[in-house]
């Protein structure tokens, strides 16, 4: 037997609303994720309609399209109440003059990063700004690809240049203490043009055990020379060891990190 539109629509909307959000607050996933899969209207409506509940052409109503905004409103109802409970506090068994998170935060890191109240969710580290250990952060939760992480002087994460509607996914994130491994960054270095300049930059990287994974640099009609090296370091302090001893090669003006 068919069900009517608004049925088949709750029915899916409501499977995936309490479905998920039971898995949320049982592992701390993040229902942004969730909430993206609402969004993509169309995919929502094949997905329904290919369960045979109805055919396609009427789950493309307007009726449909208000069932679907009410389910993503209920998504964040949700996602608002779990971050209430985060941020509540409880008196510490035996000390009523102290308290403690009612929620819990997790410590557990991914790719040497922790996410404050979250855990086992994607991290990713933006090519803006290239974030290396030791790197002042702050992470922000995209689309469906995670948490991506920028450095808090990136352009991009300027909170004068964020969106009012975004605002809820700016998160708090910080570096592991058993950070492994190294990470990739970009230097960008203006100098004098001169025979010989990338053989000393070369000289540096050498001497400081930095592996080079891509170097491009070109002379401009005025004398200079401008380069970039894609470099994989351990830690911010190695990369300021790299910047510091590009600096005092004759005739480098400027060591910078793109950012933005």
């Amino acid at each position: 037997m068919k069900v009517t539109m608004t049925e088949a629509i709750c029915q899916e909307g409501l499977a995936l609303l309490e479905g998920k959000a039971d898995i949320f607050v049982a592992h701390d996933a993040h229902p942004h994720n969730y909430l993206d899969q609402l969004k993509d209207t169309d995919a929502f409506i094949v997905r329904v309609a290919d369960k045979g509940a109805i055919d396609k052409e009427t789950m493309e109503s307007s009726d449909s399209l208000k069932v679907i905004g009410r389910i993503r409103e209920d998504i964040q109802r949700i996602l608002h109440q779990h971050q209430e409970e985060r941020q509540a506090e409880v008196p510490l068994e035996g000390r009523p003059d102290a308290t403690r998170p009612a929620v819990p935060k997790r410590t557990h890191s991914e790719k040497g990063i922790i996410v404050e109240g979250l855990s086992n969710c994607l991290v990713k580290f933006s090519k803006c700004c290239t974030p290396v250990p030791g790197d002042d952060i702050v992470g922000f939760i995209t689309k469906g690809y995670g948490v991506s992480v920028h450095r808090r002087d990136c352009p991009n994460a300027d909170p004068t240049r964020r969106r009012p509607d975004e605002e809820g996914r700016w998160i708090k994130v910080s570096w592991a203490e058993d950070v492994e491994g190294t990470f990739r960054t970009t230097l960008q270095v203006v100098a004098k043009d001169r025979i010989n300049l990338i053989v000393d930059i070369s000289t540096v990287l050498s001497s400081t055990k930095t592996h080079v994974a891509s170097m491009n640099a070109r002379s401009t009609p005025d004398g200079f020379a401008l380069i970039t090296l894609d470099t994989d370091v351990s830690s911010s302090q190695q990369l300021k060891t790299v910047m510091r001893r590009i600096e005092q090669i004759s005739g480098v003006m400027r060591v910078t990190r793109p950012a933005g």
